[in-house]
């Protein structure tokens, strides 16, 4: 029989306006793919679009569309902080009687449990624990750390060092470099992550000292590579091992690694500038590991200046990949990236104008324009994948000339594939004026 006398527990009121009644029509439509969107990323994009314009506003999602953004965020992650964004405290009522796949809507704080979490809680619940400690009082989350170190397992031990990144400075190196005793690999390779994160550590001096010894100028025009021999002492403490991937040797993996976790700035010994050091030669054998690893430095340092000149010496070993530097670039190389993208590296334009900052600036969107116009363009590869890029890409100011070039070509299915495109930017452009 159905209790009585429970008072419902009810939703808390809000202090922030909904977005407009077109608005919450639109992203109902696009949870429930009444458009006929049968394009996952499509809608995806889309929903992040609407969240985006709504949170720049400070405006909050009808009610009635947040179960669909609660179930849309639990498999799409990256949407999480938006969602919540727009949901308000009506977002959070409805997750705390809904399921628990809900449970990332709530903070960090009441996910993790308190002391009781860190103790018996699953490693998940503890690195979020961690998180919220380290986030407020970094010296609290190190005491925290050392009073179960010894009873950790070695994979989550090593799961917590890395949650220590939060809040990190100079006060960690020292408990760091105790770390690096721990008998344990996986340990000792998490400590060596966090120091290198530290720009003034020991072991980043190191490991310059160390990456000098193997590459030395031979000449005004050549280098000299000489890898390690085998995985010392010193080497195995800092966090290096001797388990290369496939296709790569041992004496390969050690420069890698040691190129990789070197400080960039330690290059400018033998030249200022990276372009002058990436023209010199090298022994063949040694050379595409010597640029992988200044590659994969760049993007663990986030280094544009060299990010840029690995490009333009046209790096093409992965990982990392090309498209991962783009990715780094600064907004006035895009079009730079662009350029080259459609004239000199056709086989890889749509990967790296995927990796260029969208929506694209107007230069790069007059780029990619104009190749689509050209119908010597249409026979090659890839112009219908761009076509897709574009759908996200352009700025839905750009629909008047995708209409006009869809009326223009006299191919049934680009003229398809330009009609889809600017349907996508009608769309986007609509999106736009219903927030106004």
């Amino acid at each position: 029989r159905p209790v009585r006398g429970l008072e419902p527990i009810l939703a808390p009121a809000e202090q922030r306006a909904v977005a407009s009644r077109g608005a919450g029509a639109r992203l109902a439509r696009l949870l429930s793919d009444a458009d006929g969107f049968t394009d996952r990323r499509t809608k995806r994009e889309l929903v992040r679009e609407w969240l985006e314009l709504a949170a720049e506003r400070d405006l909050l999602a009808p009610p009635r569309v947040l179960v669909g953004l609660a179930e849309m965020a639990t498999s799409e992650v990256a949407l999480r902080p938006l969602v919540r964004a727009v949901g308000g405290e009506r977002l959070a009522w409805l997750a705390s009687h809904g399921p628990g796949r809900w449970a990332w809507v709530f903070p960090d704080e009441l996910q993790a449990g308190g002391e009781g979490g860190w103790q018996m809680g699953t490693l998940d619940v503890r690195t979020r624990h961690l998180h919220r400690i380290r986030a407020a009082d970094p010296g609290a989350g190190r005491e925290l750390l050392a009073e179960t170190w010894a009873q950790e397992r070695a994979a989550d031990l090593a799961a917590l060092i890395r949650v220590c990144l939060t809040g990190l400075s100079d006060d960690d190196e020292a408990w760091l470099e105790k770390a690096l005793d721990d008998r344990r690999a996986q340990v000792r390779e998490a400590a060596a992550e966090l120091l290198a994160a530290l720009p003034s550590s020991s072991w980043r001096l190191r490991m310059a000292e160390r990456a000098l010894a193997c590459v030395r100028a031979d000449g005004p025009n050549r280098l000299q590579i000489v890898p390690p021999a085998e995985l010392d002492a010193s080497l195995r403490r800092d966090g290096l091992t001797n388990r290369p991937p496939y296709g790569l040797g041992e004496r390969a993996w050690l420069l890698l690694q040691i190129v990789s976790s070197a400080p960039l700035e330690c290059w400018s010994s033998l030249d200022a500038h990276p372009e002058d050091l990436l023209a010199r030669k090298a022994n063949d054998d040694w050379r595409p590991t010597l640029l992988q690893g200044w590659a994969r430095a760049a993007l663990l340092q986030k280094d544009r200046c060299w990010a840029l000149a690995l490009y333009r010496c046209g790096f093409e070993h992965a990982p990392p990949s090309l498209p991962q530097l783009v990715s780094l670039l600064a907004p006035q190389d895009a079009v730079e990236v662009a350029q080259d993208a459609v004239r000199g590296r056709p086989g890889r334009m749509n990967e790296l104008l995927a990796a260029l900052p969208r929506p694209w600036s107007a230069e790069v969107a007059e780029i990619v324009l104009g190749y689509l116009s050209q119908p010597s363009q249409r026979q090659r590869g890839g112009w219908s994948t761009l076509t897709y890029l574009a759908e996200t890409g352009l700025s839905p100011d750009a629909l008047p000339r995708v209409r006009a070039l869809a009326e223009a070509s006299d191919d049934d299915s680009h003229r398809a594939a330009l009609e889809q495109l600017a349907s996508l930017l009608q769309i986007r452009h609509e999106i736009r004026q219903e927030f106004l």
